[in-house]
Order: C-alpha cells, then sequence, then structure tokens
C-alpha cells in the first residue's frame, strides 16, 4: 500500500510540474523567463511565440492524396 501512495505522489507530481513548466517550456536562457514574466507569483499564460521556440515557424502541409488514397480526413488539425 506504502509504494502504491508513493507512485500516486509521484504522479501527482509529475502533473503539478508540466502543468507549472507549460508557460516557460521552449526557453532555454533564464533571463528571458525574467524579462517576459518578471517576478513569477502565480499560473501565467504562455507568450506567443516564445523567444527561443522554433515551433511557431513550422507549417502544417497535409498529403491530400495519399489521404484520400487511404480514405483517411487529411485536415487533422480542424
Amino acid at each position: 500500500m506504502k509504494d502504491l501512495i508513493q507512485v500516486k505522489n509521484a504522479l501527482w507530481g509529475l502533473f503539478i510540474y508540466d502543468a507549472i513548466s507549460m508557460p516557460v517550456h521552449w526557453y532555454y536562457k533564464r533571463e528571458y523567463i525574467k524579462k517576459d514574466f518578471g517576478k513569477i507569483t502565480g499560473y501565467n499564460d504562455a507568450l506567443h511565440p516564445h523567444p527561443e521556440s522554433f515551433m511557431f515557424r513550422n507549417t502544417y502541409s497535409p498529403d491530400i492524396e495519399s489521404a484520400k488514397r487511404l480514405n483517411r480526413p487529411y485536415d487533422i488539425l480542424h
């Protein structure tokens, strides 16, 4: 039973850490976090784009022909 409680607590810690770190995901320099968020006293929305993120430059181009051939929808982003 003790092991199960420890696993449960570890999972809760993982979820909490993930939620807290979400706004600073893709930040690699702490000075950018301080510049964008100042003193962190609670939850903050993520900024768009993050100064060091490469994801915002990406584009999505569906392979419409393959989707038709496989009888699948091509608009995965809805």
